[in-house]
């Protein structure tokens, strides 16, 4: 399929070859810290996720393609292994187990919030970094799209929310690619098949299809 049309890429697909340039979602991202699955269904996508990322690695080591994570991204990841850190806490603490008031990670968290330090959770996320950093990830720093635009980017947020029915954070994540002129994002997000209707290019597991 000619790449000079916005297409939906099998990202495991090794004849393939890999822009050079990708925005990388919080989706792919997570991957990095995740080393296995326990469902079934799931592991069509782990294993294409895991294959993409090393691909991603092998390719940013050669310098023939540059990945790509904006900040706000990065910080969505940290709150995923943040709440990971303390859901496993809880369950596995027979006082909030036995205490039916508890009914989610964040009165935990509400609580105790030493638990950030008690769990190190600082020391998870410095490793998260130190991983993105062995991938060849570049976290893309508010600084780094301080380029002159005649459109905002919460302008083109809304835009992207309106013209793609996208929630706002994914919306963010395009507007990024758009200030960036990158037109190649990877996700497991089913929302973003949509994001070739604005002449994006998607890479993706077709098991999410």
């Amino acid at each position: 399929m000619s790449k000079n049309q916005p297409t939906v890429f099998d990202f495991a697909d090794e004849s393939e070859t890999l822009p050079s340039k990708i925005l990388l979602d919080a989706s792919i991202l997570l991957y990095v810290v995740v080393d296995e699955t326990d469902k079934a269904e799931k592991q069509a996508i782990f294993d294409d996720a895991k294959n993409f990322l090393k691909r991603l690695e092998v390719a940013a080591s050669a310098d023939t393609c540059s990945p790509l994570a904006p900040l706000h991204i990065v910080t969505e990841c940290f709150h995923f292994i943040t709440r990971k850190a303390i859901r496993a806490y809880a369950t596995a603490n027979k006082q909030y187990v036995n205490n039916k008031r508890v009914t989610s990670w964040e009165v935990v968290y509400k609580n105790d919030p030493e638990l950030i330090e008690k769990l190190d959770v600082s020391q998870k996320l410095e490793g998260f970094l130190a991983a993105l950093e062995t991938l060849g990830v570049e976290i893309i720093q508010p600084e780094d799209l301080a380029i002159s635009s005649n459109t905002s980017l919460e302008t083109q947020i809304i835009r992207y929310m309106r013209e793609l029915h996208l929630l706002a954070a994914d919306a963010h994540t395009l507007a990024i690619a758009d200030r960036l002129e990158v037109r190649n994002v990877a996700s497991l997000d089913q929302d973003f098949l949509r994001i070739t209707q604005a002449s994006f290019n998607l890479y993706t597991s077709p098991a999410i299809s």
